[in-house]
């Protein structure tokens, strides 16, 4: 399990739901795509439209770019729910410093690694 995180520029902060999730998507196989080129591999997400998103008739503009470029990696998208990702949502909320933070230790006691994944407790 990976995670990457990128700040959204002014505009794409006005984008949809659905075309932030696919540029999230966009951004971070552009970002490990050394990794992930010629290898399959399964996306999963909680937002449910990606799935039929790829496989739209005839995509339009910046979206169909977008879906060409994804079109260069060979994946499965799957659906899971919000509740689900309990591991990567820990991995991308990065803690506060405990001298900034008095209850930085307690964030991170809220964890523990089972079966080689990070979970809430």
């Amino acid at each position: 399990m990976v995670y990457f995180s990128k700040s959204l520029s002014k505009p794409e902060k006005n984008y949809c739901v659905t075309r932030r999730e696919l540029l999230a998507v966009v951004k971070s196989l552009q970002h490990f795509s050394k990794y992930l080129l010629g290898r399959k591999f399964h996306l999963r997400t909680d937002h449910a439209a990606l799935k039929w998103l790829l496989q739209f008739k005839n995509p339009e503009g910046q979206v169909a770019r977008w879906i060409e470029l994804l079109q260069e990696y060979e994946f499965v998208i799957e659906h899971r729910s919000g509740k689900s990702h309990g591991n990567s949502d820990a991995l991308s909320r990065r803690p506060c410093l405990e001298e900034m933070c008095e209850d930085a230790q307690d964030q991170w006691d809220s964890l523990l690694i089972q079966n080689g994944v990070l979970c809430r407790k």
